[in-house]
């Protein structure tokens, strides 16, 4: 009788890879052919076979197998063959194959050679099964209603929702809500959500910052509970392993946090991950600890056997044993958790959204209107988990280009995948700042006429903007806008992937700081793929920046300056133990592009070596997504004949440019 092993493989990662079958031994016995049934499951969407291999200390030939290769999804029986081998008992493994047959071989270069620097973000990014539509109205209220009292609604409909399993919904009609001083503290809790009656009707004002939000003290993460991690550590693992017995706070629901410290060669000589000398924030609650120990991924726990914690989306990239790995359980039980706020528009509320350690918490169809400050975003997310912000217009920060900070969307701190999708930014500054996300998808998004004063110059802003550490695993797919930048200020990012935008740099009065990908020191392994840069109606200055250069210049890339908004080789902020020059030359080196169309070459420019000229039409999606309608679908690419084609967001913008009627800002694409 065969003896059975069942391998179950996480196939969200497209690389060929060995993937060890815990406990499970070949016994090899001289003469004799032992019989394994291998039954292979899947979680994810690739398509791959099994290839097993065996391998072990016995010295000799290692076993062979009569037939090495399976097809996911099926089972087979595999005879060992002994022939030349030594007896002993040999470890059983396989290898996961990749054949991607919804894109072909074609696209190898990308999906095989380079799957290191790929995620599944179709999968684990946002929403999971979408935003529902809830349909059971907890309560109503009218425009009197106070901002005490629909904080009381959202506290008993949690409680229903806890009772029921019954999305609950807290509405509120057409009118303006004046809350002055007041705010919406949102609870522990889940299942409900806040919802107007439509952007520009219902209208929230306050004098208060953060007139919604949840206390930051009361969802920490705690430096005593730290423990170190043993196993479960590698990319794509959705199982940490402890080395010593969990606490209490790590239950299902709960979030985790995973750090650990920074090095000068995380990746390779020279090649690292960095925070600012004197930084004392990172992940808002372990201040220094975190600031200082940047590397850092969280995730939603989904079960916890003995000493194994079991995670909800798979580790973006592999931590370091050697790095003091550890893992952090929050301060109490329970997260806000399944939770929205939907159509309506927030007017001149300082940084009116403010929220931590949220899970599964959308914003959609929300106008947020000359709302002061911004620092880290007028919608900000902190330590926040599969969150997602979809077709939102952020707009008008008061006194642009001079505004204080102007950020439209802060990802900060810890925030993992999440989804950022089909949104609008206009006369702000950046669309999106991004303080150490991981794993998050920026998709689709239109961005036009941002700027901000710098050194009493007004200049055009990057369109997304990495300024904390350390920004990871990141997609930026299909979006138009001025630029992808980062500044190099607090700290460094690596592996993002930046395919099939348009960054154009364009706005209407400043020609400044035109530089359409800015990748300063620390941003290493970054892929641009598919992408047009710059437009037709100016020459950029060089290809790449070299040397000294004035503001005015433009470029198709800058890379490796230690400042975003000068050509000082001389850094604005410290990084110790940085080991190298400057321009960091890793940056350049550790940088892939293929199938870019720039202005200064205006050509395609592709990678020696790769005979493919073929560029997936998404990273994200399989075929045309429903919320494009009838537009073109990709909608950017070099590959297209028109290469620059409207996207859902744009297409809207330009109708409302047309008729000045905010809801066709909000309108479903035909």
């Amino acid at each position: 009788m065969p003896k059975s092993i069942d391998v179950k493989l996480d196939l969200r990662d497209t690389a060929d890879y060995r993937l060890v079958v815990p406990d499970k031994h070949a016994e090899v016995v001289a003469g004799t052919t032992a019989e394994y049934v291998v039954n292979v499951d899947r979680v994810g969407s690739y398509d791959h076979d099994v290839i097993l291999e065996a391998s072990g200390t016995p010295s000799g030939s290692t076993p062979s197998f009569s037939d090495s290769e399976i097809s996911v999804g099926e089972s087979s029986v595999f005879s060992i063959g002994t022939t030349g081998v030594t007896p002993g008992t040999y470890s059983l493994s396989t290898i996961n194959s990749y054949e991607a047959p919804e894109y072909g071989s074609d696209y190898d270069w990308l999906l095989v050679d380079n799957a290191s620097r790929l995620y599944d973000w179709e999968t684990y990014c946002g929403i999971p099964g979408g935003i529902p539509a809830r349909t059971t109205i907890y309560q109503t209220f009218s425009s009197g209603a106070t901002a005490a009292q629909i904080q009381s609604a959202i506290t008993s409909a949690m409680a229903v929702y806890a009772s029921s399993g019954i999305g609950q919904v807290v509405y509120l009609n057409a009118g303006t809500y004046s809350w002055g001083s007041g705010t919406v503290q949102w609870p522990r809790g889940a299942g409900v959500t806040l919802r107007g009656a439509g952007p520009g009707q219902t209208i929230i004002t306050a004098s208060s910052t953060n007139v919604m939000r949840n206390s930051g003290t009361a969802y920490n993460h705690t430096l005593g509970s730290a423990i170190a991690v043993s196993s479960g550590y590698e990319k794509g693992s959705m199982a940490i392993t402890l080395a010593s017995t969990p606490s209490a706070n790590y239950i299902a629901g709960n979030i985790v946090a995973i750090i650990e410290d920074g090095s000068p060669n995380k990746f390779g000589t020279g090649i690292g991950t960095y925070a600012r000398d004197g930084l004392t924030s990172g992940i808002y609650d372990l201040g220094t600890e975190a600031a200082t120990r940047p590397f850092k991924y969280l995730a939603r726990i989904t079960s916890v056997s003995g000493n194994t914690v079991n995670i909800a989306c798979p580790l973006p990239l592999s931590f370091s044993p050697s790095l003091n790995i550890r893992a952090y359980s929050p301060n109490g039980n329970g997260n806000l958790s399944l939770c929205g706020i939907e159509n309506l528009t927030f007017s001149g509320c300082p940084d009116p959204v403010k929220f931590y350690m949220t899970d599964r918490f959308w914003f959609k169809d929300i106008e947020f209107y000359n709302c002061p400050d911004g620092d880290i975003g007028f919608l900000q997310l902190n330590t926040s988990v599969q969150f997602e912000i979809r077709r939102c217009y952020l707009h008008h920060a008061p006194g642009y280009p001079n505004e204080v900070d102007g950020m439209c969307h802060g990802t900060n701190y810890g925030c993992c995948n999440g989804l950022f999708i089909d949104n609008i930014g206009y006369r702000t500054s950046a669309l999106v700042e991004n303080n150490g996300a991981a794993a998050t998808a920026y998709l689709y998004n239109y961005a036009w006429d941002q700027a901000r004063a710098a050194s009493s110059i007004a200049q055009a802003f990057p369109t997304f903007y990495g300024h904390g550490p350390i920004n990871m695993m990141n997609l930026y797919e299909g979006n138009v806008g001025f630029s992808v930048c980062g500044d190099g200020y607090h700290g460094s990012g690596c592996y993002e992937m930046i395919f099939r935008n348009n960054l154009n740099g364009l706005h209407p009065a400043y020609v400044q700081e035109r530089k359409t990908i800015n990748l300063p020191r620390g941003a290493y392994y970054y892929s641009s793929v598919g992408n047009i840069l710059g437009d037709s109606s100016y020459t950029p200055t060089a290809y790449e920046a070299s040397g000294s250069y004035g503001h005015e210049e433009s470029f198709v890339y800058c890379l490796g300056y230690p400042n975003t908004g000068n050509s000082s080789l001389t850094p604005a902020m410290p990084w110790t133990p940085y080991p190298g020059t400057y321009p960091d030359a890793n940056v350049k080196a550790t940088l892939f592009r293929h199938g870019n169309y720039d202005y200064y070459n205006e050509e395609i420019i592709w990678t020696a070596g790769i005979s493919s000229h073929d560029i997936p039409e998404s990273l994200v999606y399989s075929s045309k997504p429903s919320f494009f309608g009838s537009l073109t679908w990709p909608a950017i690419g070099p590959d297209l004949g028109t290469m620059v084609n409207p996207i859902p967001a744009k297409s809207r913008w330009d109708a409302y440019v047309i008729s000045a009627n905010l809801d066709d800002l909000f309108a479903d694409q035909t």
